[in-house]
């Protein structure tokens, strides 16, 4: 569910991107989370430092939105989604973009992290020990 989708020129949107920044630091979460769907959609790279900051917020719904915005930034936001894919409850959005943005891993910790946020189990089977010491981790995770 969008809960920003403006109804103007993504050339008007680009002018108030500055305000769209200030909004991530909001004390309203709904209102966080607008700007930064809001800020992937323009993809102004003036947004990249202010979405790799709002992979910290507080609130678990702005974090997901600041992964999948900076999705539409390539490859500034590859190393703050690598590093998003610790994060419990932002892990499969981060996964998923950088699966879309083409990413492979490049070590087997990472690749770890990876697949577990993807869940390819028999990935993970695969890659056998390494995996087992993440694995124990996130049976903490409490989602189902």
């Amino acid at each position: 569910m969008r809960l920003f989708k403006p109804n103007v020129t993504k050339m008007e949107a680009a002018k108030d991107v500055n305000g769209l920044i200030k909004a991530l630091k909001d004390s309203d979460r709904w209102i966080r989370r607008a700007a930064a769907e809001a800020l992937g959609g323009i993809g102004d790279a003036r947004a990249v430092e202010p979405l790799i900051q709002a992979l910290k917020d507080r609130d678990v719904d702005v974090r997901k939105a600041a992964a999948n915005a900076l999705g539409k930034f390539g490859k500034p936001a590859v190393r703050p989604l690598i590093r998003a894919l610790k994060d419990m409850d932002v892990r499969k959005a981060a996964a998923g973009v950088l699966q879309k943005l083409g990413w492979q891993p490049d070590s087997t910790a990472t690749k770890v992290s990876y697949l577990i946020a993807l869940e390819e189990w028999d990935e993970l089977v695969k890659l056998g020990e390494p995996a087992v010491e993440s694995l124990i981790e996130a049976l903490k995770d409490t989602t189902w």
